[in-house]
């Protein structure tokens, strides 16, 4: 289960020595090679040519969260620019969050206009889009906000910024998966899914893999199309050895 971890730092206080570290430990989880490294190491753009430089481009991926992260509500310039400047500082994978704002009043044609101007601004990086489950509602809500970030072009449909009231849900994330396996079958694009946030132990993660398995299948049982985000997971997984 390590490949599939991103470990993220998006704390506002934490130091070049903090994310050298983090990027050690991603790239070494137990520290002797016995384990698999992580998938990648997610942080903020302040903090991108640091972790570049430290991967080297080697696994894990060097991931950033952008596009006015975490409510999504910059304007559209400001987010297209920012994601350029990360592609251009060598992100591998950008972390963009959906319109809610938009969305939920309505303004369904603006939400994906917003997302489809960050898609072509993100380029041949990896684009990660965050639904924020828990502040969409019904499932049916959560399957319609889905269906608009892969109709936008969404290499990776993602739960949760970590940064609300809560993360990952295995009741949120069966519609999203729903919506990933429909349009699947209908484009031949697989799509990418990311439980982040509040998964905290080996069987909590388990559980997501299982879902995972049931709804998409073998195939997406591999870091280019399944993501934990959940860092303190990485602990859970060392003891439980």
């Amino acid at each position: 289960m390590f490949e599939f971890l991103d470990l993220t730092d998006l704390s506002s206080t934490s130091g070049p020595a903090t994310i050298k570290a983090l990027c050690k430990r991603a790239s070494d989880p137990a520290g002797d090679g016995s384990v698999p490294a992580c998938a990648g190491v997610c942080v903020y753009a302040h903090h991108l040519p640091l972790v570049v430089s430290q991967l080297a481009g080697k696994a894990p991926k060097s991931v950033v969260v952008a596009g006015g992260f975490p409510h999504g509500l910059s304007s559209p310039l400001s987010k297209t620019r920012e994601i350029e400047d990360c592609v251009a500082a060598g992100a591998e994978e950008i972390d963009i969050v959906f319109n809610r704002a938009n969305f939920l009043s309505g303004q369904e044609t603006a939400a994906l206009t917003d997302l489809k101007l960050q898609r072509e601004a993100a380029g041949d990086a990896y684009l990660k889009i965050i639904l924020e489950i828990c502040e969409l509602g019904d499932s049916e809500t959560i399957r319609r906000a889905s269906e608009l970030a892969l109709q936008a072009g969404a290499d990776f449909l993602k739960t949760s910024t970590g940064k609300s009231t809560s993360g990952a849900s295995l009741s949120g994330s069966r519609p999203m998966l729903e919506a990933i396996r429909d349009h699947a079958q209908k484009t031949g694009q697989a799509v990418g899914f990311k439980a982040a946030g509040g998964v905290r132990t080996r069987e909590e993660g388990q559980a997501y893999l299982d879902l995972v398995n049931e709804i998409l299948g073998e195939k997406w049982m591999n870091a280019d199309r399944f993501r934990l985000g959940a860092s303190s997971l990485l602990q859970s997984l060392l003891d439980s050895r």
